[in-house]
């Protein structure tokens, strides 16, 4: 009996004429696409959901950082959407999160920000942890606090409202301009791959733009392998802006609402208003008798271009 799969194996080659097997795992699926970068491997499985007639992605993640050539399978997650080619084929994704303990939230926000993982794979991670090693992050975080320092932004929590939002960079440059929230952002990534505007596929140009795109996706990963120590740094650069980024947005029940409703007007790109009415409808979703109170445009309805 046989099934379609890949085959994770890694070696050590310090002895490249003797080389040792040290890790194996499998991933069920057909087409899987595999992606890996110096420190971790992804393999992506597409699977067909027939309640909900969508496609979505378990992504296998492993550390792959040990010298030995030793890996460890990580977690599985689910993605909507396709992955094709190590890039993630959605415009964006929107996350009102649950709430969880203080000190969960506290330890997850601080590691947010300095990786490109969506909150709820670092909470889980968070979660699975000691009370102790918590409360290790949430005291590093404290450590060069001075006399006179307020707390990092990090420490702002406890809001009711959370949104984890994956979008493209020249959207996210319009919803960062909103300060009545705490924005806790990653850097610029071509991880997440990249938007491909609607007008681009129609007029026949969708080919060239994404190859396009693909000649700066490795010009940054050039950039991320040179001996540079400003390399990482300078590759964000070389992004244009629709390479998608991940941001946490905090705010309160208002503020959820004065996004919604000034980002859906039918003025505004399409990439933000889509993100400000999935806001909406995420919490509508979860509070039903407040959904009545946001003035949003719904941004499904045609746009009059001489009305806007």
């Amino acid at each position: 009996e046989w099934e379609w799969g890949s085959r994770v194996v890694s070696f050590d080659l310090s002895d490249i004429n003797a080389a040792k097997q040290k890790s194996e795992d499998w991933v069920t699926g057909y087409g899987n696409v595999i992606y890996a970068t110096d420190q971790n491997l992804f393999v992506s499985q597409s699977v067909w959901d027939n309640r909900t007639s969508t496609q979505n992605s378990y992504v296998t993640s492993y550390d792959i950082s040990s010298p030995d050539g030793t890996f460890t399978r990580l977690a599985t997650f689910n993605v909507p959407g396709v992955i094709q080619d190590g890039q993630l084929e959605q415009s964006f994704v929107v996350d009102l999160l649950e709430h969880e303990p203080l000190e969960i939230e506290l330890a997850s926000t601080l590691l947010y920000g300095a990786d490109h993982y969506s909150y709820r794979q670092i909470r889980e991670a968070v979660s699975s942890i000691s009370s102790a090693r918590r409360e290790e992050i949430i005291a590093l975080g404290m450590r060069h606090r001075g006399k006179h320092d307020e707390l990092l932004r990090f420490f702002a929590a406890g809001q009711a409202f959370r949104f984890d939002i994956l979008m493209d960079i020249g959207g996210f440059r319009d919803m960062h301009r909103h300060r009545r929230c705490i924005q806790i952002e990653q850097e610029f990534t071509n991880l997440h791959g990249f938007a491909t505007p609607e007008e681009l596929r129609s007029s026949g140009l969708q080919d060239r733009y994404g190859e396009t795109m693909l000649r700066a996706s490795d010009t940054h990963d050039q950039f991320c392998g040179s001996h540079d120590p400003n390399g990482e740094q300078n590759a964000q650069y070389v992004l244009p802006l629709a390479f998608k980024k991940r941001t946490l947005f905090k705010m309160d029940f208002a503020e959820a609402v004065y996004i919604s409703e000034l980002r859906t007007t039918p003025a505004g790109h399409r990439s933000y208003r889509e993100v400000a009415y999935a806001m909406y409808e995420a919490v509508a979703r979860r509070h039903p008798s407040l959904a009545k109170y946001f003035r949003v445009h719904d941004v499904r309805e045609p746009v009059d271009l001489l009305k806007r």
